[in-house]
């Protein structure tokens, strides 16, 4: 497999994506998602017979403006102050619809309590993304609640970051349940709410 040690281009692309990324937790993360999307269109055009120098070359300048995706890779719960936060926890969840991954990365619940989802979505095939992701789904918890007046945002790229925030979130539910089920695509995640920092 190539690696970014090998070729400075690949390495030069990926630093400077991770320059704009403000928080660092997040660049781990963010550089094996670029790594791994780099490294699918190499092997694309390794397998049209190009040579490893002019794959990666055209991997990376497919890409777009490295400033760019960084500035579109950094959470877009930055400006929720640590003090208004009764936990913010680090999820790892990812789901498959068709070529599409959706990869929830964070649960926030804000004292006044909002709930907010964040995640990001991309296409797994090299040359664009086949379908829009509409939304996220059905939102409940464990105590059969749930909860329709979301709000929520998105910015676009080679990956879609998007928050959804629902307000009057029960604070004793211990699972949130995502579920999706729209044109012959469905999934269900449970995320327990009682695994990461809580903050009162």
């Amino acid at each position: 497999m190539v690696t970014p040690m090998l070729f400075p281009e690949l390495d030069d692309f990926l630093r400077t994506v991770l320059s704009y990324v403000k928080f660092s937790f997040d660049k781990k993360a963010i550089r094996s998602e670029l790594e791994s999307h780099l490294w699918d269109r190499i092997e694309d055009y390794l397998e049209q017979g190009y040579e490893e120098e002019a794959a990666v070359h055209l991997a990376v300048e497919g890409m777009g403006e490295p400033k760019e995706i960084g500035i579109e890779a950094d959470e877009p719960s930055k400006d929720i102050p640590p003090t208004d936060i009764v936990y913010d926890l680090k999820v790892d969840e990812k789901v498959y619809l068709d070529d599409t991954v959706i990869e929830f990365t964070r649960v926030i619940l804000k004292k006044n309590g909002e709930l907010s989802i964040i995640y990001k979505y991309y296409d797994t095939r090299f040359w664009g993304r086949g379908w829009s992701l509409g939304g996220i789904g059905r939102i409940s918890d464990n105590l059969e609640n749930e909860y329709w007046s979301g709000s929520g945002s998105s910015n676009g790229g080679i990956v879609t970051k998007g928050i959804r925030t629902f307000k009057d979130f029960d604070k004793t539910a211990e699972i949130l349940i995502i579920s999706y089920d729209h044109f012959n695509r469905s999934y269900r995640v449970e995320i327990p709410l009682k695994a990461g920092d809580v903050h009162e």
